[in-house]
């Protein structure tokens, strides 16, 4: 048996077998096969013709790529790309793991990217006759943006007082910085910042930044926080005593303005208040006493404010006289 290819015999393609055999395909080696049997018998015979197509695989150029990058904040459209030269055919399948997605494009564009898209990218390569292969692996990350979900809020507190100021936020690997009239505070870099015991110094206006990589950071709203000073009062009596039975007189207080002080009538009533005004004095008028009364300190505080209610001490006692009796 002798092998032609185009009708010239194939070099060393001459046996006793009738089975050709080419070990490794060139793109020279396509053509018409036919082969001329000969023997003691005259003449050679050639065979009908076997037309042989040999395509060419194709050959990656350009690895996976994907830009704008390989790790995006949720919502960034990204592309995934991979360049090709020969091969007959030739069709791409991108994967996702082991699960298809895209079509058949050399590249795959996903215009607003969730978490879910974050993985491991290939493209498996196919064309006529050619064994498919894939191209190498990209791990893309999608980041969720930082979303507060509760901010700071506004706090009136007294000296001394542990206070927290607290944002809540859901994102990926996030990271907290807090500020204090927009000056970064060296080391607050949780979601929860403590003034330890509060100062006037710490009143002041103050927020927080909340960052994903590589997505766009979060402010929270801003919460003002207005310390005031741990109020005091002082009690005496500020009209006449002593006075006869049937008579009246007044209760003094001195001490910070703005706050509220609470005091007890002896035997009488519980948790009476008065409001110091703003130039640091409350009264309290007693109304017709008949026996003598004491008025006791029981505490001082804001209203509304945290922290800034102290017990006190003190009181005075309204000397009341019976009448004299003929």
């Amino acid at each position: 048996y002798q092998w032609m290819l185009n009708g010239t015999d194939i070099p060393g393609a001459a046996a006793a077998l009738a089975n050709y055999t080419d070990p490794s395909v060139t793109l020279d080696e396509a053509g018409n096969y036919s082969v001329r049997v000969g023997g003691y018998c005259t003449p050679a015979v050639i065979s009908n013709v076997a037309t042989v197509v040999v395509n060419e695989g194709a050959t990656i150029t350009q690895q996976t790529q994907v830009t704008p990058s390989d790790t995006v904040c949720s919502g960034t459209s990204i592309t995934l790309s991979i360049a090709t030269i020969g091969g007959t055919n030739v069709s791409y399948q991108w994967m996702k793991g082991p699960t298809p997605v895209g079509s058949n494009s050399p590249s795959l564009t996903i215009s607003s990217t969730q978490v879910s898209d974050t993985g491991v990218y290939t493209c498996v390569i196919s064309s006529d006759s050619c064994p498919s292969f894939a191209s190498d692996p990209l791990a893309v990350t999608v980041n969720q943006a930082p979303d507060i979900t509760k901010d700071p809020n506004d706090a009136v507190i007294c000296e001394g007082v542990v206070h927290h100021l607290t944002v809540e936020a859901t994102g990926t690997n996030i990271t907290y910085q807090w500020y204090k009239g927009g000056i970064a505070l060296s080391g607050e870099v949780s979601n929860v910042y403590t003034i330890a015991s509060a100062s006037l110094s710490d009143n002041g206006t103050y927020h927080c930044v909340v960052s994903s990589v590589p997505c766009a950071d979060e402010q929270s709203a801003p919460a003002t926080v207005t310390v005031r000073p741990k109020p005091v009062a002082t009690i005496s009596i500020g009209g006449t005593s002593p006075i006869c039975s049937g008579e009246s007189s007044s209760i003094t207080f001195q001490g910070t303005p703005g706050a509220v002080v609470t005091y007890n009538i002896a035997g009488v009533l519980d948790n009476e208040t008065a409001l110091i005004d703003p130039t640091g004095f409350a009264y309290s008028a007693t109304g017709t006493l008949t026996q003598s009364t004491t008025y006791e300190l029981v505490s001082v505080g804001y209203t509304g404010a945290e922290g800034c209610t102290q017990a006190l001490t003190g009181s005075v006692t309204v000397i009341v006289n019976e009448l004299p009796e003929v």
